[in-house]
């Protein structure tokens, strides 16, 4: 979940950095703040999930039929032992997109001045 939250961090960041110029257009031609960084933040949540939703295809795959055996060879039903994968699958997914919103959230808050310019964040002195 550590992982998913700095890529998305740094992802939004750089490309802040980067385009800073489009982000200035957006705002000067009528855009909210939210409208203009929601390319970067499309960006930061494409990049950041792109290895959870690998970690789950391998889940899927390796990780379920080892779990649910080891949950039927020690007395739960087949029906208990799928709804625990369900849980577990959905866990999987949605703590790291919960805690993705929350940083780009505050990320977002905590980077620019109150005239919507942002501050240096990125320290690369």
């Amino acid at each position: 979940m550590l992982g998913v939250n700095v890529l998305s961090l740094s992802t939004y960041y750089q490309g802040l950095q980067r385009e800073r110029q489009l982000y200035f257009y957006l705002l000067g031609n009528g855009a909210t703040r939210l409208e203009a960084l929601t390319p970067f933040i499309r960006q930061a949540i494409e990049k950041a999930f792109v290895p959870c939703v690998a970690n789950m295809a391998v889940m899927g795959l390796v990780s379920f039929p080892g779990t649910m055996i080891g949950q039927i060879l020690g007395g739960a039903t087949p029906d208990t032992a799928v709804r625990y994968q369900i849980l577990i699958s959905c866990i999987t997914f949605c703590a790291p997109m919960l805690s993705l919103i929350v940083t780009l959230y505050l990320g977002h808050r905590y980077s620019f001045d109150k005239h919507g310019r942002l501050l240096n964040v990125l320290k690369t002195d």
